[in-house]
């Protein structure tokens, strides 16, 4: 049984590392807790020329203002950090994405970072306890943040890394029907959760809206999730609330 809760229930104080292409501040992202580029362009500016990261952010934090507030993210509230590793072509580095997961873990008290979202991955070339990537998000949630990862999209029981890291939330797509969408990776060893990510509506760089789908798509569903309960639930840790969802 739960006894202690907070006055939150809408992600209030809980900061959200959108570690991907950038965010683009727009009327429904108004600003960013913290940004960071880590991409050879090194921009001081948020921004997001490829619109992977900007989809996400309106997923887990978008007001609505675009709409009307007829579409909104999980956790209005939620602080996002920007830390942009994937290029205008949705590429990236896997250094570059363990820069940014130290960059997350080092600024966890002074950017209050409680979570990670990490909608992207690489195949397996290694074991997870000697894989260089595995090892920085086993940091991160040894620091006491959440991390919470795409399942991937090869319709496979094979999770890429991290997603088959065990302390992380691995997140696969359930499609209109609430059954699992054909291009989800599956499995008791791979996922942990599905939430929606076919045709998701979510903000784009330039100001509107687009649909895109993927479990990139049903991450940070989770992610805002997570922000809810641990804005509702301020003295539980992350392996805590992880296990609450």
């Amino acid at each position: 049984m739960l006894f202690r809760s907070g006055t939150s229930t809408n992600g209030n104080g809980i900061g959200v590392a959108v570690i991907d292409s950038g965010v683009e501040k727009n009327a429904d992202i108004e600003d960013l807790t913290g940004w960071k580029d880590f991409t050879p362009a090194a921009k001081t500016t948020p921004y997001d020329d490829f619109g992977h990261g900007t989809h996400i952010a309106g997923l887990i934090k978008g007001k609505g203002d675009l709409s009307d507030a007829k579409y909104q993210g999980v956790g209005l509230a939620t602080n996002i950090i920007g830390l942009k590793v994937l290029d205008a072509n949705g590429q990236g580095d896997v250094t570059t994405v363990i820069a940014a997961i130290q960059y997350a873990v080092s600024k966890k008290a002074s950017l209050g970072i409680d979570i990670i979202n990490l909608s992207l991955g690489h195949p397996v070339y290694e074991p997870a306890a000697t894989d260089p990537l595995v090892q920085a998000v086993e940091a991160a949630t040894r620091a006491g943040i959440a991390v919470v990862v795409s399942a991937g999209n090869e319709a496979t029981s094979v999770a890429p890394c991290p997603a088959a890291y065990s302390e992380v939330l691995t997140v696969g797509a359930v499609g209109p029907t609430g059954r699992r969408a054909s291009y989800s990776n599956f499995g008791a060893k791979t996922v942990d959760l599905g939430a929606p990510g076919s045709s998701i509506f979510s903000t784009v760089p330039g100001g509107g809206y687009a649909y895109l789908s993927g479990t990139s798509m049903a991450t940070p569903h989770v992610t805002g999730a997570l922000a809810l309960l641990a804005s509702y639930y301020p003295t539980y840790s992350a392996s805590q609330l992880r296990d609450l969802l």
